[in-house]
Order: C-alpha cells, then structure tokens, then sequence
C-alpha cells in the first residue's frame, strides 16, 4: 500500500529546505501535522499541492485522460486509412507505369 504521507525528513527535501524550516512552517500553520499519528506526518496531498504538484489519479482526471485516449484512437485509425489509400493509388501509379 502506497504511503500517503510525508515525514519531516521527506518535506524538507521536497521542499529543499530543513527541518527546522518544516518545524516553523507547521508552528506557522503554513503546513498541518497529521493528529493521532505517530511522530510527525503530513498529509501528501497538502505537501504536494503546495509544491503546485497535481494528482493526476482521480475519477475527473481518469475521464479527462479516456476521453483523449479514445480521440487520439480515432486520429489515429484516421491516419491509418489515409496512409493505406494513399500507398493504393501510389501503387496503382507504378503499375501504371511499369505497363
């Protein structure tokens, strides 16, 4: 299962900033500790969003990202068809002239 926090050590990185600068900022409320956990932990999507990060892996996004699949599938069976008229009369042209 994927960890969907983010200890000190892991925003200061993120970040590029120490962990006392993750101390400050979560004294601040710039950042909220995760209650009842063990040690401190933030919540990977406040980290993130904060970072302008966005999570591509929600139902809206799923839709977004099918629907440009089934578009670019279209395109393509397009490009498909065109490509195999085009290679017909291109073959119809050399027999054409070989004769």
């Amino acid at each position: 299962m994927e960890c969907r926090t983010y200890s000190v050590e892991d925003v200061a990185k993120i970040l590029g900033i120490s962990t006392k600068s993750v101390y400050d900022m979560a004294q601040r409320r710039v950042i909220h500790r995760l209650p009842n956990v063990p040690k401190v932990k933030f919540a990977q999507k406040e980290i993130d969003a904060l970072c302008g990060i966005k999570d591509e892996f929600n139902a809206h996004n799923f839709r977004l990202i099918k629907n440009e699949n089934e578009q670019l599938k279209d395109e393509n069976q397009r490009l498909k068809d065109l490509i195999k008229k085009a290679t017909a009369e291109l073959l119809l042209m050399s027999s054409a002239i070989i004769e």
